[in-house]
């Protein structure tokens, strides 16, 4: 074949090659200007209260979430933690005020009473989780997990009916920032530990001043009244620590040391209303045995225990 006769087919074969080359060109010109589709961010901020918190980037905030039955305002949370499915996450911080640590707006779901606790972590800190069967079930309330702190106790509840998803929603909390708060290891005593310190500070501002008025009454009438407000005020004392206490332990123990010298105190009144020494006398000792008591049972008690 002659020189001449090669040159259409090379300029053919340059021809296709260019147009393949633009094609490729433009095609990619075409995938670049279309940007790939948001990838959701591995972790979003989320904000409780005092508490800052990191969750899941997968979760996604429920309109009117923030607006929680039976919880403060800005304390309360609501998610949507997997796609297309109804499952919720609710995040709260609320205060201590229950031996199982939940909250009563949670606690007013069930059905039955709470399953015993397993030991767990959440974002690092010390918690409790409570997985609900079937029949401790109501409004969708499958798994709450608690966090105590000294700001309040964090929970997170799965409220929907795919139970075997509960589990996303205590692992979609991945970091927690308690802002100078401290977490706390999960007790049943915690929240009445908690109000202890001011309910024993008050009682002793009480004891203090009106055993200075019992030892200066001049009569038997004064020292009775005075004795029965010694009595009312340990009362009170057991009354406002009693819905926290457990049925047995340093606790129980604590209410029955505070009524048992309440009733002494009241024995002390009606001997001195009486004009009775020797029951007076009685009384007298039975209150120093109470007090005792008191002394002794408050000595179970020290600071709640910080979480690692």
């Amino acid at each position: 074949m002659s020189r001449r006769a090669l040159w259409p087919l090379v300029l053919g074969a340059a021809l296709v090659l260019a147009a393949a080359t633009a094609l490729a060109g433009w095609l990619a010109g075409g995938v670049a200007t279309n940007e790939p589709a948001p990838k959701a961010p591995d972790l979003q901020p989320a904000r409780v209260g005092s508490l800052d918190l990191q969750v899941s980037g997968e979760w996604k905030a429920v309109p009117g979430g923030r607006d929680v039955k039976g919880f403060e305002p800005g304390s309360a949370l609501t998610f949507a933690p997997i796609p297309g499915l109804s499952l919720r996450a609710l995040v709260a911080l609320a205060p201590a005020e229950h031996t199982s640590l939940v909250p009563g707006p949670l606690r007013d779901r069930l059905s039955d009473p709470l399953p015993k606790p397993t030991q767990a972590r959440l974002a690092g800190a010390p918690a409790w989780t409570y997985t609900m069967s079937g029949s401790e079930r109501r409004d969708g309330l499958l798994e709450i997990t608690v966090v105590p702190t000294t700001a309040g106790v964090l929970s997170v509840a799965c409220v929907g009916s795919v139970s075997s998803a509960s589990s996303v929603c205590g692992a979609g909390v991945r970091r927690l920032d308690l802002n100078g708060a401290r977490s706390l290891h999960p007790a049943p005593d915690l929240a009445f530990r908690e109000r202890l310190s001011t309910v024993v500070d008050r009682l002793d501002s009480q004891r203090v001043a009106l055993r200075r008025e019992l030892r200066g009454s001049p009569d038997g009438r004064g020292q009775a009244a005075v004795a029965g407000r010694l009595a009312l005020a340990h009362r009170d004392a057991a009354g406002g620590l009693a819905p926290f206490a457990t049925p047995t332990g340093p606790t129980a123990d604590l209410l029955g040391a505070l009524r048992t010298t309440a009733d002494a105190y009241e024995r002390l009144a009606a001997a001195a209303g009486q004009g009775s020494t020797g029951d007076y006398d009685a009384a007298r000792r039975d209150v120093g045995r109470g007090d005792a008591e008191v002394t002794e049972a408050l000595s179970r008690f020290a600071a709640p225990d910080a979480g690692s």
